[in-house]
């Protein structure tokens, strides 16, 4: 059981850093960050419903993982 509670915790983790990357970044004061496509997309909203998707599913992963018995109650 202490595998699963390893696993559920990593998969929550990874899941919440996915949906921070997710998340808009906001303008810079670098004058050559509009000639990247890259950041004109982090800029935009676009991914936003999945960056809270992320985020909620990898907190709920966080939580069932607490809620696994684990170590201390063997």
């Amino acid at each position: 059981m202490r595998r699963v509670k390893s696993y559920c915790r990593l998969a929550g983790w990874l899941l919440v850093c996915l949906g921070v990357m997710f998340m808009p970044l906001g303008y810079g004061i670098n004058p050559k960050r509009d000639l990247s496509l890259f950041h004109n997309l982090a800029d935009l909203p676009a991914f936003l419903m999945w960056a809270v998707g992320f985020v909620g599913v990898g907190v709920a992963t966080i939580g069932v993982a607490y809620s696994i018995p684990g170590e201390f109650s063997e």
